[in-house]
């Protein structure tokens, strides 16, 4: 397991969160399952989250179904498995 203060400088947490009054809450990335910090309604790392915005990046096949929205959170598009 990492360490609080190693997930404060992973390249997957949201540094710029860190001032914020919810901006140190540990997350698990929904695209890469990495545990980062971040505001705590983040759903995507930062690594995810600035590879979705993207034209290469593409989400695993059992995640097809899932848009993400700014990487601040998954927005289902109504087809389920």
């Amino acid at each position: 397991m990492i360490p609080f203060r190693d997930l404060m400088d992973s390249q997957h947490s949201f540094q710029e969160d860190y001032e914020q009054e919810n901006g140190q809450y540990e997350n698990r990335c929904c695209c890469c399952h990495e545990r980062f910090l971040g505001n705590k309604h983040r759903v995507t790392c930062k690594l995810c989250s600035e590879a979705s915005k993207s034209e290469t990046f593409t989400l695993p096949a059992k995640h097809h179904n899932i848009i993400l929205k700014d990487g601040v959170g998954p927005v289902r598009t109504g087809e389920e498995e």
